[in-house]
């Protein structure tokens, strides 16, 4: 799903594409935005609060998706 979503970010890029097109991009964003958060809360709830944010990368995955969805 990250490769994925890499590939769509860096494809509303170049070429320049047409409006309609460039909102499906957006739509694509949102639904990895989704299934991220789902991702975090899941683990969040599986793991627990402290052992969840105990490990750096588990904070580090939180923050970013807090930026996407802000």
């Amino acid at each position: 799903v990250i490769i994925l979503n890499t590939i769509a970010l860096s494809m509303d890029k170049y070429p320049e594409y047409p409006e309609e097109t460039l909102k499906y991009f957006s739509y694509f964003n949102i639904g990895f935005t989704v299934v991220f958060t789902i991702e975090a809360a899941i683990k969040l709830i599986a793991l627990g609060l402290i052992p969840f944010m105990s490990e750096g990368f588990n904070v580090f995955d939180l923050f970013i998706v807090m930026s996407s969805i802000f």
